[in-house]
């Protein structure tokens, strides 16, 4: 595809007065123009610069994330003047951090051509911070071959706390380097490597990184050393969890070895897949709903509820249910047992329970108003009601990091998106 510039340039040849005039002539126009577009580019993008630093200073997630949007619209053109911006320096304060961060996510949105070789220049003299950011943006570069042996470098030859960094990177590349270098991270016979390589996967978010997570769970010693990063790949993957991938996450939380917390953890990760579980898939679950032990038993009714088993949703609710008759001024009956139809994908019911739940807490010093709002926004976020959760967040007391977190989850990423409501996820 043809450069904004480039064609604005071959416009002002083809537009050029037809007085005769020599290709000199033509190309000190073009030249011109060109420059003349450039200068207004580099005000564009300095102005949002300076919003964005603005934003960082004021830990506006929300409005960061929107401005990432808007510098990667601008297209790569832009991606000269942002390179010196990744670096934030190595005495950079948390907003300096923070804007770079900014800037790196829209760099890897634009994925720039032709920026490679800076690239790997800039990482032989940068901080940590820095680094991590270049890391990111190699990792998304269309000249594939030459970031991936530039990060297998840094991988084999790095400081020891830029080899995750690597690794990271590599995992969410498509070159051969990437894979042999993966290949020997998760054959190593040392399990902190092994984890080191599962954890860059989850990072990845890349559904191509699916075989190797499948055979660490297929290990029994490396998936329950490995529990956690297992769950968040699938998480952030869903599309990865194919019959197989179940149907061990399954055997994996019958066996009596692992402890109940995280036989749990990996069936909390099968709820987005439900309606693929085989008859055999839920036969398995019902037998695990029998078991002694009431955390898998729990995790196991839950996803039975989800896929329309009106018992399983009975008998997860029954202990729920009990609380809240033996406490019903009590906000954590409520909020407890929102929690529970929330993971059954129950959003009316969890809402009425939040709400409650936020009701009694204004008398509850044990209660928690900004779980339950927390807890009402997600529920609207779920009925595709955006701007009832907006109200409701803009009307909760609510911390900055927790602002900052839920800015930066995918449900509220149309609350994000809309000028009109994003404002409900700044800092007050």
């Amino acid at each position: 595809m043809m450069s904004i510039v480039a064609t604005l340039c071959c416009l002002a040849l083809a537009q050029a007065p037809q007085d005769r005039g020599s290709l000199q002539d033509y190309l000190v126009k073009a030249r011109a123009q060109r420059e003349l577009v450039l200068a207004g580019l580099k005000t564009k993008v300095d102005g949002l610069l300076r919003e964005v630093d603005a934003a960082a200073l004021a830990r506006d997630e929300a409005a960061l994330l929107a401005l990432r949007e808007k510098i990667a619209a601008i297209g790569v053109e832009s991606a000269a003047l942002l390179l010196a911006r990744l670096d934030p320096g190595a005495t950079a304060n948390e907003s300096q951090k923070l804007a770079a961060a900014t800037i790196t996510a829209s760099l890897q949105m634009l994925a720039p051509r032709g920026a490679t070789d800076e690239l790997v220049r800039m990482l032989a003299n940068c901080s940590p911070d820095g680094r991590a950011n270049i890391v990111r943006v190699l990792s998304s570069a269309p000249d594939n071959d030459v970031a991936a042996l530039a990060l297998a470098k840094l991988w084999r030859e790095g400081p020891v706390e830029a080899r995750g960094q690597a690794l990271a990177g590599l995992a969410r590349m498509d070159a051969p380097e990437a894979a042999k270098v993966l290949d020997a991270a998760f054959a190593d016979p040392r399990p902190e490597i092994v984890k080191q390589a599962l954890d860059a996967v989850v990072l990845s978010f890349n559904p191509a990184q699916a075989p190797r997570v499948y055979a660490v769970l297929k290990n029994p010693n490396e998936a329950g050393r490995n529990v956690d990063a297992i769950a968040r790949y699938y998480g952030n993957v869903p599309q990865a969890l194919d019959e197989a991938a179940i149907s061990a996450i399954v055997s994996f939380a019958a066996d009596p070895a692992p402890r109940p917390e995280d036989r749990s953890r990996l069936l909390e990760s099968l709820g987005p897949r439900v309606k693929d579980f085989t008859s055999d898939i839920k036969k398995s679950l019902r037998k695990l709903a029998d078991m002694p032990g009431a955390t898998t038993r729990e995790s196991a009714l839950v996803l039975l509820a989800i896929s329309g088993d009106g018992k399983a949703k009975r008998d997860a609710l029954s202990s729920y249910d009990e609380l809240v008759q033996r406490n019903p001024e009590w906000a954590q009956s409520f909020e407890a047992r929102g929690g529970v139809l929330y993971r059954m994908q129950e959003w009316k019911e969890a809402r009425r329970d939040y709400e409650k739940s936020l009701e009694l807490a204004a008398r509850d010093l044990q209660g928690r108003r900004d779980i339950a709002a927390i807890g009402i926004a997600r529920c609207y976020m779920q009925e595709g009601k955006d701007k009832d959760a907006a109200d409701i967040l803009r009307k909760a007391v609510l911390t900055p990091k927790q602002l900052a977190e839920l800015a930066r989850d995918p449900l509220f990423a149309p609350v994000v998106g809309n000028p009109k409501l994003r404002d409900s996820l700044v800092p007050r």
